[in-house]
């Protein structure tokens, strides 16, 4: 392929999706938004249901054809059990996470049927329509982190015995925030990559499956402004991923003590993207991940295909891998 015929598939694949899509994404978030709130069992429970995820940053690909929906609760929280309760004026919840996570299938249901909600462990994926594109909808408690003044707030759910946090409002804004310091290269660049692999997918680049999206965002959100604003996107897309390769060790999996980079910077990537960072967490990082892109981008590069390397958050460091208590504000 030639570097205009290039030059024209990144030029393709930096688009965000058409108005008709984002409308269908929309009218989903709207859907589950109406389920909620002819639910007679969540009326109270301070319930706000939102978009999060690349839909809602913009960053989504063609190819993602669901929609990242939130179902928050703040009448009980989640918080890091570093504070004691009392400190910060809170006492054992009586609403528990099982009991809403029952409450919003039960709400689903009535509004979708039962035949177009399917429960996984963490999310309930509604199927799509004419109307609307399908949906994964995750409830969630408010999470506060009251170890910050004011408190780092964010979303938790209980999965598999641990509270997964996440930051979605800081992801967005600090996403916001580096397209504005790129001249809008770094969404573009992000989705090029999320298209590329989709490429590496289809043609069976068994390593590609493995790469989830949002680590792709992450890692582009890592890599310096300087490194964006070329001429071409296809010069913006060869230094940004020269910069990852050069800082993420080498094919074998690499830890926080082999590598200076790894503990202060890529380490931290998905919580550096959402605005919060801790001590506690250390995920492994390597390049094999990122092999088969390299490889398309630097033909001289090659590397061959390789597993993905296991992380020890589950999440890309999403959370503190430690048991939080389930709390509900205190009315002192």
């Amino acid at each position: 392929m030639s570097a205009r015929e290039w030059d024209a598939r990144f030029a393709a694949w930096a688009a965000p999706p058409g108005q008709a899509e984002q409308d269908k994404a929309d009218n989903a978030v709207r859907a589950v938004r109406a389920a909620i709130d002819d639910s007679p069992a969540l009326a109270g429970r301070m319930v706000r249901v939102f978009p999060q995820g690349s839909y809602n940053n913009r960053t989504n690909v063609r190819a993602e054809s669901d929609v990242d929906v939130c179902v928050c609760s703040s009448v009980s929280i989640y918080y890091d059990p570093e504070v004691p309760p009392a400190q910060v004026g809170l006492h054992p919840a009586t609403y528990l996470f099982p009991q809403f996570r029952t409450d919003v299938e039960a709400a689903l249901v009535a509004h979708f049927k039962a035949a177009s909600v399917r429960s996984g462990r963490k999310a309930f994926d509604i199927h799509e329509n004419t109307y609307r594109v399908a949906a994964d909808v995750v409830p969630t408690f408010e999470y506060r982190d009251f170890r910050h003044v004011p408190p780092t707030v964010g979303t938790s759910f209980l999965c598999d015995g641990r509270v997964i946090v996440n930051f979605p409002q800081q992801h967005y804004d600090n996403g916001v925030a580096k397209n504005d310091a790129t001249a809008r290269r770094f969404k573009a660049v992000a989705r090029i990559l999320k298209g590329l692999r989709y490429e590496l997918v289809n043609a069976g680049i068994a390593s590609a499956e493995a790469v989830q999206s949002f680590e792709i965002e992450s890692l582009v959100w890592n890599v310096p402004n300087p490194a964006f604003g070329a001429l071409t996107l296809r010069e913006d897309l060869k230094a940004v991923i020269g910069h990852i390769h050069a800082r993420t060790g080498t094919d074998d999996t690499v830890g926080p003590a082999e590598s200076p980079y790894l503990a202060s910077e890529s380490t931290f990537c998905r919580l550096h993207l959402l605005g919060h960072k801790s001590p506690r967490i250390a995920t492994y990082y390597s390049a094999p991940e990122f092999a088969n892109l390299i490889a398309a981008a630097h033909p001289r590069r090659t590397r061959g295909d390789s597993g993905r390397a296991r992380s020890r958050s589950e999440l890309f460091g999403g959370f503190s891998g430690r048991r939080s208590d389930e709390r509900s504000i205190s009315s002192s």
